[in-house]
């Protein structure tokens, strides 16, 4: 598997893994905002064998920690591959269905303190069932950041297609 990203991604620690609880979970991969207003940043992972694509079938992972900071910051997360299914942990503080027009945001203005490193309260689980060769999110703020706002995700699995 290869991931590669575009947009803004030049925040320290971006693409980084954490032992640090994050969404209950103590490893994740973290992709960090820039300071920039509406900064966006796209990941695609590519599944591949040999450095050759290979096709996966029941692709699952969680988004961890999309929440909001108030004024500070403002996760949004948009996936970009077709024929998900999601799984809000807490729709009390994460709201929307991942696409462009309603991306998974925090639900209110400020409800980072509800959801700390050890909370699931911000997570939302994602599934393909049908075969991919590759996956694609874009995570945004929909301020100008400040601090070090990030999401994680965790728990990646998938099954490849063996012909």
């Amino acid at each position: 598997m290869t991931l590669s990203l575009t947009g803004q991604t030049t925040a320290p620690n971006n693409r980084t893994v954490s032992t640090t609880q994050t969404g209950g979970q103590s490893s994740n991969l973290r992709f960090y905002s820039t300071a920039d207003a509406n900064s966006s940043q796209t990941a695609t992972f590519s599944f591949t064998r040999n450095g050759q694509p290979v096709t996966v079938t029941n692709l699952s992972f969680s988004f961890l920690d999309i929440d909001s900071g108030g004024n500070s910051w403002n996760d949004t997360v948009r996936v970009n591959t077709a024929g998900f299914g999601y799984v809000i942990t807490n729709q009390t503080f994460v709201t929307g269905v991942g696409s462009s027009a309603s991306p998974f945001r925090a639900n209110g203005t400020n409800t980072s303190s509800n959801t700390a490193g050890t909370s699931t309260n911000g997570n939302v689980q994602v599934s393909w069932a049908t075969a991919l060769s590759s996956m694609s999110f874009t995570y945004a703020q929909a301020v100008a950041a400040s601090g070090s706002p990030f999401i994680g995700i965790s728990n990646m699995s998938f099954q490849p297609v063996i012909c």
